[in-house]
């Protein structure tokens, strides 16, 4: 069932950042991130506030709780740790942050790397038989779903980002 021309078909179908500004937001998270330098190696407390706000908003209560050199410094950890298991779960540490919120952070640092967590994208996984069990904020579960993205996005030649709309609105209630 899946292939290139249905992951293009379901992502024109992602409609949940086409509403209040999202896309924008997104784009200026983007120019944020890229007036740190080419690669970054820290994220400000406003980027990450933004990036709260653009992934789930009812989080940013907590997120702003954070310490602004706080989340300098774990990010800093973070984008420059080689170990997988380190680089995404040091931004646990902070306030507001679980896994789901993790995988987004990494996205918008490295959009070509990794794909941004979400339990409508897992289902629509899921109801497609390429990943089993619950979402869990858990490691595993992360790269279990980290790895399964990859693939196909490689396979399909599509960007993580498509893919990652195309799951969403697949399970989202897109037909």
């Amino acid at each position: 069932m899946i292939d290139k021309a249905w992951i293009e078909e379901m992502a024109k179908k992602y409609a949940y950042g086409n509403s209040g500004g999202m896309d924008e937001l997104e784009k200026s998270i983007f120019e944020a991130i890229k007036n740190l330098g080419p690669s970054p190696s820290y994220l400000t407390k406003a980027i990450l506030l933004d990036i709260v706000k653009w992934k789930a908003s009812r989080a940013i209560g907590h997120a702003g709780k954070n310490k602004d050199q706080f989340v300098i410094d774990v990010t800093r950890v973070s984008l420059s740790a080689r170990d997988e298991e380190l680089k995404i779960g040091v931004l646990t540490l902070m306030k507001g942050v679980r896994y789901r919120m993790a995988s987004t952070i990494l996205y918008f640092c490295f959009p070509k790397r990794y794909p941004i967590m979400d339990w409508r994208a897992w289902d629509s996984l899921k109801a497609l038989g390429m990943i089993q069990g619950g979402m869990e904020d858990t490691f595993e579960c992360w790269q279990e779903y980290t790895g399964v993205c990859r693939k196909l996005a490689d396979r399909y030649k599509v960007p993580l980002r498509t893919l990652d709309k195309a799951l969403w609105a697949y399970k989202g209630g897109a037909k």
